[in-house]
């Protein structure tokens, strides 16, 4: 179950953000058409925050992330709607490229769930790949670490979609843990400003980014 349920010094995530991670045995194709039956099981993830260049307001554009794995992957589909999808700024990039000034979705999975770093796996609208580490201790991220990955993306009329198959064997958790993940889904829809959208609320004054992260 993924909820927002924790309290970060001065500031309390609500806990109304919640989504099932489904378990599949059946395959799950990587080809951004989100038609198989997880997907249409699985509890989206629908409560976002605009968190810049506003301060945790109602996001201009809706995003739905669902969450599911088996034995061998984690997976994960997003619909990114769009008010106006000819505005989507979509270039060709080589990895580790996709930036600011591009629409993409990310994702900060800290498996440890200590909230003070996480594995970050980036996409744009064209399937290209930005994938490290971020350190919430230094405020730095670092690009050279690749993990394998497939992603599959595609234009559709109110928006674009995606679905990413990440290894079991490409992240980074404790061998038999059963203690909860944070993970944080984030969005950036450049248009007159450079909005970031993200699924936690996260606050303009606060010192951290990942202690708003969705408990999973």
């Amino acid at each position: 179950m993924l909820c927002l349920s924790f309290v970060c010094g001065a500031y309390t995530a609500a806990a109304d953000n919640e989504a099932a991670a489904y378990r599949t045995d059946a395959p799950v194709r990587i080809d951004a058409v989100l038609d198989e039956p997880v997907w249409r099981s699985a509890v989206p993830l629908t409560t976002f925050y605009e968190v810049y260049p506003r301060d945790r307001a109602p996001p201009e554009v809706r995003t739905e992330v669902r969450f599911a794995f088996d034995e061998h992957d984690v997976y994960i589909a997003v619909h990114a709607f769009d008010v106006d999808p000819s505005l989507l700024r979509t270039p060709f990039v080589r990895r580790d490229r996709v930036r600011s000034g591009q629409d993409y979705v990310q994702f900060f999975i800290d498996s440890f769930g200590t909230r003070r770093s996480a594995q970050v796996f980036r996409i744009n609208v064209r399937g290209g790949q930005t994938d490290g580490t971020v350190n919430e201790a230094t405020g730095t991220e670092d690009d050279a670490p690749d993990f394998p990955f497939d992603v599959a993306t595609a234009r559709t009329g109110d928006g674009w979609q995606a679905e990413l198959r990440i290894p079991w064997s490409s992240l980074r958790y404790p061998p038999g843990s059963r203690d909860p993940w944070a993970i944080m889904a984030y969005r950036g829809w450049p248009r007159d400003d450079n909005t970031q959208i993200a699924s936690g609320p996260v606050a303009r004054a606060a010192s951290c980014f990942l202690c708003f992260a969705t408990t999973v």
